[in-house]
């Protein structure tokens, strides 16, 4: 998505009244349309990567309903995704996802994870 592209947000507010996420944090930053302007900012370079900003950008479910919504015709899961990469290559990944994705990448892996899980 290009920058233009992201300045063709009006900052109306629809995308707020269906996002899951901003309906319970009921924080600007976690909604589509504060997202959006951090991604913006960053894009600019006028905002650096953080675990913070990863941490936003993640807090997204991906369900799509504030695209459908957008008078402007955002596409905010392509635009949330991109950034979501940008932030692993900049701060690496999680250690948590590391394990999952270590684990998920094999059958046996995850027979032996969750014969462990039984195992309590």
């Amino acid at each position: 998505m290009t920058p233009k592209l992201l300045q063709n947000c009006g900052k109306c507010g629809l995308c707020l009244y269906v996002c899951p996420v901003y309906k319970i944090i009921k924080e600007e930053q976690s909604s589509p349309r504060g997202k959006l302007q951090l991604i913006k900012a960053y894009e600019n370079n006028t905002l650096a990567s953080s675990p913070l900003l990863k941490e936003i950008v993640s807090k997204c479910l991906m369900c799509g309903s504030c695209s459908a919504n957008c008078p402007s015709g955002i596409n905010h899961y392509s635009k949330f995704m991109e950034m979501r990469k940008k932030m692993v290559e900049a701060q690496g990944e999680e250690p948590a996802i590391k394990s999952l994705i270590y684990l998920l990448s094999r059958e046996y892996r995850l027979k032996f994870g969750a014969g462990l899980a039984r195992a309590g």
